[in-house]
């Protein structure tokens, strides 16, 4: 029996084993995994990670994971093995007796052989360099013909023809469809350049070029000649403008003292038409103006969120201010309600309202309008959502069902400790606000250091 088929029934069977394992630890209803050593500082370990379960249970579950994992993986690898070993057993078996070359121009091919000796143990690996197949004289005399009118076809590139070019020449090195390499020589290269530039901007005439191609096909090589016309650069769209301007310029200066000057109606051999302004059409101002709405449209709910940001903020700085003023008329003997009602009183005699000064109002309204009194507080801080005017409410409403004892001592505390959340805001906005500024001082300094360094580059 070959050693292959032993070695691939082997790795099947330990992939058995393995998943077989694994299977009868899922199924056994045998506390085996629970009475498994384990080092008392992975017990440790495991209670303070599970506190809740048993060291049996701990035990159990830590052996099952590793076990199930070290075996699935193990089984694995047994199988995919196996199946590399019985995918070789039906490769090799199946010899060669000959290499194939490359076409002529397509290079060396190279092959990985593994060779088996009758007698020797062992298979070895050997790399080989086949050489590319060499034609015939009568294959390269076939090729070559084909090779020439190849490049009667292509060497043009952009131009109408070889005999009327403008532009540059398309010269190949290489046609590897062909097999063939190319070596290029003009004979007025001030014209045409070896690589198929053409320098026709001072040619007042047609002027002929010969151009020589060396093919190399395999062994044999051919040189092939083609003559080429190169023409005049032609005329571009600015300089026949520029002939307007002059033909204008001449019309010009012909009458001085008529107060017409007539447009010359043909230019070279083209008749001229002339006009004040083009035919303008406003549906790009129209689409213009569709996109700008339909931005704008989206651009409002992307400011939503940055208002209701900026209130809450401009909410967190007046805090201190409301606190403070009711901690004033508090102590001055008025009732909360009272107090309430005055600092709105007096804040509608203003035009402009910050925000806590509307959101008082509100609540002012409320109890106008019957709502219990505590119920109006704790709403207040509840509408805001903010942490410190929702303990506020609170407060309020509790020192309602309480009494009054002790609330002037509690908004004074609030009050001092509101000041130096302020306090602290503001010093934070202000590192914001120098942090800032040192993108611009950035640049200050790249623009001083350029002015610094250039005229020093430019001594040297």
């Amino acid at each position: 029996m070959d050693d292959r088929i032993i070695e691939a029934v082997l790795e099947f069977l330990a992939a058995m084993i393995c998943i077989g394992i694994v299977i009868w630890l899922r199924r056994t209803r045998k506390n085996i995994l629970e009475k498994l050593h384990l080092s008392e500082k992975r017990e440790e370990e495991l209670s303070y990670l599970a506190p809740l379960e048993q060291a049996g249970q701990r035990r159990k579950r830590y052996w099952e994971q590793k076990i199930t994992i070290s075996f699935l993986l193990a089984g694995g690898g047994f199988l995919f093995a196996g199946f590399l070993t019985v995918k070789g057993l039906t490769e090799q078996r199946e010899s060669i007796s000959a290499l194939s070359r490359n076409e002529t121009g397509k290079g060396t091919q190279r092959y990985t052989l593994y060779i088996e000796g009758e007698t020797e143990p062992e298979t070895y690996c050997l790399e080989v360099a086949i050489e590319e197949k060499k034609p015939t004289r009568e294959e390269a005399e076939e090729q070559f013909f084909l090779i020439y009118e190849e490049l009667r076809r292509v060497i043009a590139g952009e131009n109408p023809s070889l005999e009327e070019v403008y532009e540059s020449l398309f010269l190949p090195e290489r046609l590897d469809d062909l097999g063939c390499t190319i070596q290029w020589m003009s004979d007025t290269w001030e014209i045409v350049s070896a690589d198929g530039e053409v320098r026709n901007k001072e040619l007042s005439e047609p002027c002929v070029v010969y151009l020589t191609a060396e093919v190399s096909y395999g062994d044999y090589q051919d040189i092939f000649y083609f003559s080429v016309q190169v023409c005049p650069k032609r005329e571009v769209e600015g300089i026949w403008i520029d002939e307007v301007g002059k033909q204008i310029s001449l019309e010009d200066k012909k009458d001085l003292e008529n107060p017409m000057v007539a447009l010359p109606e043909i230019v070279g051999e083209q008749k001229v038409k002339y006009y004040h302004s083009l035919q303008e059409s406003g549906y790009s101002v129209g689409l213009l103006g569709a996109a700008a709405a339909g931005g704008l449209w989206i651009a409002v709910d992307y400011e939503i969120p940055k208002r209701k940001k900026k209130r809450q903020e401009e909410l967190t700085r007046e805090y201190s201010k409301v606190v403070s003023k009711l901690t004033l008329l508090i102590g001055a003997g008025m009732s909360i309600r009272l107090a309430w009602e005055r600092i709105v009183e007096d804040n509608m005699q203003k035009q402009n309202l910050g925000a806590a000064e509307q959101e008082m109002q509100v609540t002012y309204y409320e109890l106008k309008q019957g709502v219990a009194e505590g119920m109006a507080y704790r709403n207040f801080g509840k509408r805001i959502g903010l942490k410190p005017y929702r303990k506020l409410g609170n407060l309020l409403e509790q020192n309602l069902r309480k009494g009054t004892a002790g609330l002037t001592r509690l908004l004074e505390a609030e009050a001092a400790e509101s000041f130096e959340i302020r306090k602290g805001r503001a010093l934070m906005a202000g590192e914001e606000a120098s942090s800032k500024l040192l993108i611009p001082m950035f640049f200050m300094l790249l623009i001083v250091l350029v002015i610094c360094i250039v005229p020093a580059l430019l001594t040297f």
